[in-house]
């Protein structure tokens, strides 16, 4: 059971964390932070946005604290639950509990929004090309292998000749 709670294995409200652990589990420490720490809203607001995020529960969270930050609502647990389930509530609250226990700063607030963009980024490496982006990429290595082309054929030239000259 506790496995199965850490991994994100069959979680129905983050159905994403199992597949993106590491940077759900960053996503989580940073909305823990902000939550507790809203006058640095603004401040993590310069290193990350909440389309950075990978998994779509995490995002929501954020979204919804950092913007009710922005109106100078309050972001206590039972102001967050207007916005959320039970289960969903239960969640951030786990989330609150696992940053107490941390003791989270600024710097640790800082690199989690490293991980959470090195994670998207990875994600976004695993998302299939749309036609116009495989043209784009294609055209792209075409242009950086021209100067080579040239060089490659020459090179095969030298090589058949080679194996002329050794007959």
């Amino acid at each position: 059971e506790i496995q199965k709670a850490t991994s994100g294995f069959g979680d129905a409200v983050n159905p994403q964390k199992s597949q993106n652990l590491r940077a759900a589990n960053a996503e989580e420490a940073l909305t823990a932070y902000v939550i507790n720490n809203p006058d640095m809203a603004n401040n993590i607001g310069k290193y990350i946005a909440p389309e950075d995020f990978v998994t779509d529960f995490n995002r929501r969270v954020y979204e919804t604290v950092t913007e009710r930050i922005r109106e100078n609502r309050p972001v206590s647990m039972t102001d967050l639950s207007q916005d959320f389930s039970e289960q969903e509530m239960s969640r951030i609250a786990g989330m609150l509990y696992k940053a107490s226990v941390g003791g989270e700063t600024l710097e640790a607030a800082k690199d989690y929004c490293k991980i959470i963009k090195q994670e998207k980024s990875k994600a976004k490496l695993k998302e299939p090309l749309g036609d116009d982006e495989a043209k784009k990429l294609f055209e792209e290595i075409q242009k950086k292998a021209a100067p080579y082309q040239k060089s490659a054929s020459a090179l095969a030239y030298l090589k058949d000749l080679h194996e002329v000259l050794k007959l």
